[in-house]
């Protein structure tokens, strides 16, 4: 098995792999796959369990999403009353 092999569902496992290169190397990830046993398929998931790694939250999770103008705005606005007080 090869690393093109790997199961990639969404933004989520191609952020996970990419962190995933980064922190072994695409060797060590290429080893792993050739371990995974029975009919455990080459999801990011069986890839780090077989690796002993815990992909960290903030690389699940992605980075933030702006904040849309009109909340911003709102937000300001609350800041501005409660420095009044």
């Amino acid at each position: 098995m090869k690393i093109d092999d790997i199961i990639i569902s969404n933004e989520r496992d191609e952020r996970s792999l990419a962190w995933l290169r980064r922190e072994v190397g695409d060797e060590a990830i290429s080893e792993a796959l050739s371990r995974l046993a029975g009919n455990r398929r080459p999801y990011i998931t069986n890839l780090c369990h077989e690796l002993g790694l815990v992909v960290p939250d903030e690389v699940k999770r992605g980075p933030p999403k702006p904040m849309p103008p009109e909340v911003r705005q709102r937000l300001d606005e609350i800041r501005q009353k409660m420095m009044r007080k």
